[in-house]
């Protein structure tokens, strides 16, 4: 089969971020039948697979209308024989479960930086819903490309991401302009990966805060291990204020299992008296520590979100805590 030069049909509407580093990118690429059982699921994935439920109504939906996009694929130099999924492991799940035997891909020549590149950028921009843990491990995956790349220019692509001798770009901010995301942003999603798995879960579910799962993160793998526990058997609950409790006690000593639930009952009893708000001081980042005036602020929304019928249509906690601390950092008022 004939390769042909140039982008891949579809790769800059349908895959990436119109501002993405990749949406201009020239690939050698082709079309072909991929035999299902050659497909294999890209290293580490950072995306989870969608539940038994979803993956039905997703099969029954190609199978009424057929497979409306191609899946995306890596010739994988490492897997002879085999093609490594960039973009479309939930629909290689489901033709699976439609018992298919080949299916139409899209192949990318890539090397191993641009494909994972590709396969975040191409995942965060088609799913509906991103979860904690999902963001972190793509963020990291991207920090990792770049550093293999040696924050190569030919991949950056423009003005905003392009590094140049005397100007050059840390890897956080490449990636934190990729998404759209502040910088603190992408340091605070990946320093999740430093949680249990466990404790992760908990806070893709909303049971942990996402800015208390990052000052969860802080605490060593003990130390987590007695946090567990103790969320498991229902003696605790962890809020934004007792994780940066335990977090700062956790600076002098190891915490032990009785500290833990002693630091976080005794919080849940104290009124925040601070509020930290991460903003921009000229050039630099800066915490600004003030008393805490928005706590009525932050009741009345409380009230509010209690009062929606139970049938209403909610976004994720943990979305809607990200797009609150986003909304806050933009307001932030610049001091020179």
């Amino acid at each position: 089969m004939a390769l042909k030069q140039g982008q891949a049909a579809g790769l800059t509407d349908y895959f990436f971020k119109p501002d993405s580093p990749l949406a201009e990118k020239v690939y050698r690429q082709f079309d072909t039948e991929a035999l299902v059982e050659h497909l294999i699921p890209f290293p580490d994935h950072p995306f989870k697979a969608q539940s038994a439920e979803k993956l039905s109504e997703l099969a029954e939906s190609i199978r009424i209308n057929g497979m409306l996009h191609k899946v995306l694929v890596w010739e994988n130099p490492q897997a002879q024989g085999f093609y490594t999924i960039l973009s479309g492991h939930n629909r290689v799940a489901a033709a699976r479960l439609l018992g298919w035997d080949e299916i139409s891909v899209t192949v990318l020549q890539v090397d191993e930086s641009e494909a994972k590149f590709i396969v975040t950028d191409a995942n965060l921009r088609q799913r509906e819903k991103i979860l904690p843990s999902e963001k972190a491990k793509a963020y990291a995956m991207q920090l990792e490309a770049i550093k293999q790349q040696g924050k190569r220019t030919d991949l950056a692509g423009d003005e905003k991401t392009s590094v140049q001798v005397g100007q050059k770009l840390d890897s956080r901010t490449i990636v934190a302009k990729m998404n759209e995301e502040s910088r603190t942003q992408i340091q605070r999603h990946i320093r999740l990966l430093e949680l249990l798995p466990a404790l992760l879960d908990m806070v893709d579910e909303g049971i942990i805060p996402f800015v208390a799962g990052v000052d969860l993160s802080y605490l060593k793998q003990s130390e987590q291990e007695h946090v567990l526990k103790l969320l498991i058997a229902g003696s605790i609950t962890i809020a934004m204020n007792q994780a940066a409790l335990l977090k700062e006690e956790a600076k002098s000593a190891t915490l032990t299992e009785q500290d833990i639930k002693r630091i976080v009952l005794n919080g849940a009893k104290q009124q925040p008296q601070t509020v930290e708000i991460e903003g921009m001081v000229g050039k630099k980042e800066k915490i600004i520590r003030e008393t805490n005036p928005y706590s009525r602020v932050m009741t009345n929304v409380g009230k509010f979100l209690k009062k929606l019928p139970k049938d209403a249509e909610l976004i994720d906690p943990a979305e809607l805590e990200a797009a609150l601390i986003k909304t806050v950092e933009s307001l932030l008022v610049r001091i020179s």
